[in-house]
């Protein structure tokens, strides 16, 4: 009876140690071949709801500008967070967020703090909604620090007549190691026709003044329009228009 029971345990079908370590490593080897392909899925759904994020906001700011006579959403602010006049827009970063807020002030609420978030850093958004008016007041979204901003860089210096062509909006810079949140060396921007795209990283340096980006630090990176003649969006590398709100070029570009 005892080696009758020992064959069948002996005839049992099981795997060794040897075929058991083959399976672990085949199964570690295509692990390990799918987890890039998996980041780059990810990364391709953030940079989708981003992209969806600022066509929503560039379409609400042509409507803004079908309402005022072509002007774009501009609402110039000093360093101390107040309003100032337009021939003095303030620095930057002070009237970028301020004239996003100024947006969705005038939006009557339907654009929530989320839809000024980029997907690829979900931390940085605004502090709170949009106050309820900043005509005579200061603007509650700048001056931004750290995550406490909108988390896209916008150029209102956009004139009535702008090209298609012409970027409106772009991720604002996480830090000069970080570039502007996505992977694969791209950013997503929005063009004044509403329509999204991205601008891939190229080699240069920039010259003229810089968009900080959320450290507060001028961002060197070169983005390149290609549709504008190479321009830099990150830069104002003779665009024109200079702090005057609606008097910038009709096709190139400084998001600040």
């Amino acid at each position: 009876m005892h080696s009758l029971i020992h064959s069948r345990h002996a005839g049992s079908p099981g795997f060794t140690l040897i075929e058991l370590l083959v399976v672990i490593s085949i199964i570690a080897i295509l692990a390990g071949m799918l987890m890039p392909v998996l980041g780059i899925v990810q990364d391709n759904a953030r940079r989708a709801r981003c992209a969806s994020n600022q066509k929503q906001l560039v379409l609400a700011m042509v409507a803004y500008a079908n309402d005022y006579d072509g002007a774009w959403p501009a609402r110039p602010t000093a360093a101390a967070n107040g309003p100032q006049v337009a021939a003095n827009a303030g620095t930057d970063p002070f009237t970028g967020p301020a004239s996003l807020e100024l947006l969705a002030v005038a939006m009557g609420g339907d654009l929530m703090p989320a839809i000024f978030t980029c997907a690829g850093n979900p931390t940085v958004k605004p502090a709170a909604a949009a106050a309820a008016s900043i005509a005579g007041g200061n603007a509650t979204w700048a001056p931004g620090s750290g995550s406490s901003q909108p988390a896209y860089a916008y150029d209102w210096t956009v004139p009535a007549n702008a090209s298609s062509m012409r970027v409106v909006l772009a991720d604002r810079p996480v830090s000069a190691l970080q570039g502007a949140g996505h992977r694969g060396g791209t950013t997503p921007v929005t063009f004044a026709d509403g329509h999204s795209g991205t601008i891939p990283k190229g080699l240069g340096v920039p010259a003229g003044a810089k968009t900080k980006d959320l450290t507060g630090a001028d961002y060197a990176g070169w983005f390149a329009n290609r549709d504008a003649n190479n321009d830099n969006i990150y830069s104002d590398d003779g665009d024109g228009g200079g702090n005057s709100p609606g008097n910038g070029s009709t096709t190139r570009a400084w998001v600040r």
